[in-house]
């Protein structure tokens, strides 16, 4: 038997469709494996720089071929997003009010503190209160942000209204801006804990201030591999 002028037209086509067919089991089987693939994560800002390095850092050591990327996103409506639009395969954000379609796992709380300047007349002893709080300007980020969240939650608590309110978008900014002006923020203790470096300290809130966070993924029935392996590390 020998082949037909048609059938020695198609050979090396087909040849070459085997070879890909082997290429894709052989990719797949080593997606499965876990020596490639990638891990796409979004998180908060302050959580990228803060409690995902503690998760991300033994998931890496112990599958260093899986490729990962980093998403910053600003607030949790972003990162909600960044997850339905297949962006993120998971996200570190504040784990409340889940929407029905992704699934949270419960991390653990981000507690607050206050940052002001070497001048505040506010004792370091001295609970943070109402007359303290209506006498320094607050510098905090745009309504909406979970930070700035936390922080109406404080004065709330307080009953206490700012007497001026300086926002910006920029995290970084909150800790020196407020030591510069005099005034106060409300910023989760990684970020309070850099108050030393612009010449200011930080004050406990004596008060429960801070979010819950979590780990965030979507309720897909074929799963990323490397996603389900990471899960396994939180």
């Amino acid at each position: 038997m020998v082949l037909t002028e048609i059938g020695r037209s198609i050979l090396p086509a087909g040849r070459r469709a085997l070879r890909e067919v082997a290429s894709i089991g052989s990719i797949a089987s080593s997606t499965l494996a876990l020596t490639t693939g990638c891990l796409r994560i979004a998180g908060l800002p302050s959580l990228i720089g803060g409690i995902m390095p503690d998760y991300l850092g033994p998931f890496h050591r112990s599958h260093p071929g899986i490729q990962i990327e980093i998403l910053s996103v600003e607030d949790n409506e972003q990162l909600v997003e960044a997850l339905r639009l297949n962006r993120a395969d998971v996200a570190f954000g504040v784990n409340r009010h889940i929407p029905a379609d992704l699934i949270g796992v419960p991390l653990r709380d981000q507690q607050f503190a206050a940052v002001v300047s070497q001048e505040c007349p506010v004792d370091n002893d001295t609970v943070i209160d109402a007359s303290a709080l209506e006498s320094l300007s607050l510098v905090t980020l745009p309504q909406g942000t979970s930070i700035r969240q936390v922080t109406d939650d404080v004065y709330r608590h307080f009953k206490a209204v700012a007497p001026r309110v300086i926002t910006t978008t920029q995290r970084d900014a909150l800790v020196p801006l407020s030591i510069a002006t005099g005034g106060i923020t409300m910023v989760p203790d990684v970020l309070a804990a850099t108050a030393e470096i612009f010449g200011g300290r930080q004050l406990p809130l004596h008060f429960s201030a801070g979010r819950p966070l979590g780990a965030i993924y979507r309720r897909d029935e074929q799963r990323n591999p490397a996603l389900t392996e990471f899960l396994e590390h939180l």
